[in-house]
């Protein structure tokens, strides 16, 4: 009688999911369609779209900045996450008064300018602060992962007091590899 011996080979997917993410996601207050998942795809390859859960919240009624963590995982049970940041913007902020609004309450608010003829007259804005950390970059390499680079980048972006967003980096394979306050 002849031996037989078999040899069973176990193939085990050890890769992640890919995230991707629509960068910068800014919206405007009052924003009433929206939804996080327009803004990221997940892949896997296997070919088999990934589950994904989202984190965190945002508020289209008040304008700031809102983090959500996005974790994706696949059959395998490999996961991968990404942070990104929402910007809810409130128009009315960015757009200059002027004696001309037909607005009751600005017009009200403008009522010494119009005393003083000055309502043709642009309002003077202050230059805009000049930000030490603009270009500093929090790399995984340099030992920051997804959290802790992003809660750098917005820490050094608050003490900084000046305006500017934390952007995600990639690398030339499309993976992100840090952040970068700008």
């Amino acid at each position: 009688m002849q031996e037989r011996n078999e040899l069973v080979i176990s193939v085990k997917d050890m890769t992640p999911p890919v995230i991707k993410i629509k960068e910068p996601i800014r919206i405007k207050i009052g924003t009433s369609d929206f939804d996080i998942r327009d803004y990221f795809s997940a892949t896997d390859n296997d070919g088999v779209e990934p589950s994904c859960s989202v984190e965190g919240s945002v508020s289209v009624k008040k304008a700031g900045k809102y983090d959500i963590n996005i974790r994706c995982k696949d059959k395998d049970g490999n996961a991968s996450n990404k942070s990104v940041e929402v910007i809810v913007e409130d128009e009315k902020k960015d757009v200059p008064v002027t004696g001309t609004n037909p607005n009751k309450e600005t017009e009200k608010s403008n009522e010494s300018a119009k005393q003083n003829d000055n309502s043709n007259v642009p309002p003077v804005q202050a230059p805009p602060a000049v930000n030490p950390y603009h270009g500093k970059k929090y790399l995984y390499a340099d030992g920051y992962n997804q959290l802790t680079a992003s809660s750098k980048c917005n820490a050094d972006l608050l003490a900084s007091g000046a305006s500017g967003s934390c952007v995600i980096l990639y690398g030339d394979d499309g993976i992100d590899i840090g952040l970068m306050l700008q």
